[in-house]
């Protein structure tokens, strides 16, 4: 059965969700990368192996799991993922994993309770927050999707990040949050945390962008070119990026005439 494009994004824990032009440059769904030089069933060999070996390591079932989902073993890769949390009950990736997976078998209410419950017990997930946050924002459950940012900005940003397919926590936290904020018409709020995601990352472009269309809702379109213009030195070979930049500058300037 063919994955379809919502599904594929999951593949990358298994990935990052896009909006039209701002396609990966709006909230990130937050799993857990494949990395293994071996082919995927030779993966799923090793690691059937290893966990005959240790049962009781929450960390072979993990990557088991991963295994079994790369190769389109679901319902094996959610067992395992389900085995992991028993052996570790606080086992953010365990938990991560089984979201993602139940997410491409279509069972997304599922997905979604199990892992708000989970952040619940543990409310130091940050991966957990962020993933609820934005598919709470996908889902337009605002109510639902500010309390997870607040959650979320209240947790330790600087946990590592390099086991999921983010670079930065801390900015994709602040990304999200404007974004939240913004679809709460609270315009005010959005721009300023998209101004802390540039502080933090000043080449990350799509702050620039989606505080640059802030910026214009609120009716500042002086700051918006502003914005745009510090834009233009990141949007190098990205000609999509240019493109939006040059139609954000347009509009800019047809509403300060």
């Amino acid at each position: 059965m063919a994955i379809s494009l919502r599904n594929r994004r999951i593949l990358a824990l298994f990935v990052l969700v896009g909006l039209g032009i701002l396609a990966g440059l709006a909230e990130q769904r937050l799993l857990i990368p494949f990395a293994e030089s071996r082919l995927p069933a030779e993966e799923v060999v090793y690691w059937e192996k290893h966990v005959e070996r240790n049962p009781e390591t929450a960390a072979s079932h993990l990557r088991l799991g991963l295994a079994y989902a790369k190769t389109d073993q679901l319902e094996e890769a959610e067992s395992s993922f389900a085995e992991a949390l028993v052996l570790d009950v606080a086992y953010d990736a365990a938990a991560v994993g089984r979201y993602g997976v139940a997410v491409r078998r279509g069972e997304q209410e599922r997905a979604l309770s199990a892992l708000d419950g989970y952040a619940r017990d543990n409310p130091t997930c940050v991966v957990c927050w962020q993933n609820l946050g934005a598919e709470y924002l996908r889902l337009q459950r605002l109510r639902a999707a500010q309390d997870a940012v607040q959650k979320l900005l209240a947790s330790d940003l600087t946990v590592e990040s390099g086991m999921y397919s983010a670079e930065n926590l801390e900015v994709e936290a602040l990304v999200l949050a404007g974004r939240v904020n913004a679809a709460r018409g609270d315009l005010r709020r959005a721009i300023e945390y998209f101004g802390d995601a540039i502080e933090r990352e000043p080449g990350d472009v799509r702050a620039y962008l989606l505080q640059a269309k802030n910026l214009l809702a609120n009716r500042e379109p002086e700051s918006a070119l502003v914005v745009l213009d510090r834009a233009v030195a990141y949007a190098d070979g990205k000609p999509r990026i240019q493109r939006e930049i040059e139609r954000l500058k347009r509009r800019a300037n047809q509403v300060s005439q």
